[in-house]
């Protein structure tokens, strides 16, 4: 048998090393669909923080409007129009991308069991029928919300500050709530997700919920 040269060496170990998961810079190690996941959730963060909410804080206007972070809508003093970032929704938004990324990365990672996929699946159903329904009723209760029940279980339209809270209030804690059975689901995962990190995402967005609900339940 020929002994192989050393160009030979070096495409086989160059080959090997093609074939491995990608390793980021925090030498977190992913695979091509966990890397797509992460991407698409930075995009959406990213998104969200450039073109936030605004409400109207004078309590006349009201609505929600969206602009580029550096361009806010210009305040109107003559209906006493004063548009602010609400800063506990965006955090609510992007702690809604934080879990179902996070979630989504553990989830599909090899080692990871279907029950896992099955999760996050049925997290994403529910998330996806909360915003169908929160749609549907802004387009059918012509800026009219149901009002008997105490705010945190108003249905109030989401072009209205009060139902655009609401709506990413619910939607983070169905996120919470799958990222954590995922968590359980997957304790075994080889998914490479760091733990401080996991651990840091949980608390955040457990306290961040845990304060939304206690200001809408005063409300």
């Amino acid at each position: 048998m020929r002994p192989r040269s050393g160009k030979t060496d070096a495409f086989i170990a160059l080959s090997r090393k093609r074939s491995l998961p990608a390793r980021s810079s925090v030498g977190v190690t992913l695979n091509a669909k966990q890397r797509m996941i992460a991407r698409a959730g930075a995009i959406a963060a990213l998104l969200m923080l450039l073109f936030p909410p605004y409400f109207d804080t004078g309590g006349l206007f009201g609505g929600v409007r969206f602009a580029f972070v550096l361009l806010p809508p210009t305040p109107i003093s003559a209906i006493d129009f004063r548009p602010a970032v609400p800063v506990e929704t965006l955090l609510l938004q992007i702690s809604v991308i934080a879990c179902f990324v996070l979630g989504g990365i553990r989830a599909s990672d090899p080692s990871a069991g279907a029950s896992s996929k099955n999760i996050l699946a049925f997290g994403a159903f529910c998330g996806l029928l909360l915003a169908t329904s929160s749609v549907a009723f802004t387009v059918a209760g012509g800026g009219r919300g149901w009002t008997p029940l105490p705010f945190l279980f108003c249905m109030i339209p989401i072009n209205l500050p009060g139902g655009y809270f609401l709506f990413w209030h619910r939607l983070a804690i169905i996120a919470l709530l799958t990222f954590a059975i995922i968590l359980v689901a997957a304790r075994r995962s080889q998914s490479g997700i760091p733990v401080g990190l996991v651990i840091t995402t949980v608390s955040a967005v457990s306290a961040l919920v845990g304060v939304a609900t206690i200001h809408a339940a005063m409300r």
